[in-house]
């Protein structure tokens, strides 16, 4: 009785070996199930340890902003360790670029509005040689009348004497 129990345990071990695993059955309430050995249960336990872990190593690395730079001197000094942020470095160089623009603009300007200084130069300048024009007409119409007055003048006095 002994032999024929120890020859159906290892009949019944040998038949529960030679399954395949993982495999799908269903329960008594219809569900679907997947049966696995204990060790294809470790395995998926590790290997979904290991992802979660370089899930968290990829998003460290995609968040590393930061570079670390070290300068050392001929005695193998460090002088200074300098860290660098990449953000920091992206907002100044949008900042030099938005200076840049800034600067352009305000030499558009300063080219538009030292263009617009020189036509009222020019303006003027025309505006100025037309008055000196006229005051030098002016003048002259002046002078005669004063040199007319005192021949006017002379001429009423020398009529009056010789009278």
């Amino acid at each position: 009785m002994k032999n024929i129990f120890i020859i159906c345990f290892l009949f019944i071990s040998f038949s529960v070996f030679s399954q395949k695993y993982p495999r799908i059955e269903k329960d008594s309430s219809g569900n679907q199930v997947v049966i696995m050995t204990v060790e294809q249960v470790q395995k998926i336990d590790n290997d979904l340890e290991i992802l979660s872990l370089l899930e968290e190593a990829i998003i460290d690395c995609e968040n590393l902003n930061n570079s670390y730079i070290k300068v050392i001197d001929e005695q193998k000094k460090t002088i200074a360790n300098l860290e660098v942020s990449k953000d920091l470095l992206n907002e100044q160089l949008l900042d030099k670029d938005k200076s840049i623009e800034n600067l352009k603009q305000r030499l558009n300007n300063a080219i538009s509005l030292s263009d617009e200084c020189e036509k009222q130069k020019t303006e003027l300048n025309n505006k100025v040689d037309v008055l000196q024009k006229e005051v030098k007409h002016l003048r002259i119409r002046r002078n005669v009348g004063y040199g007319a007055g005192i021949l006017g003048v002379i001429g009423v006095i020398l009529t009056l004497i010789i009278k």
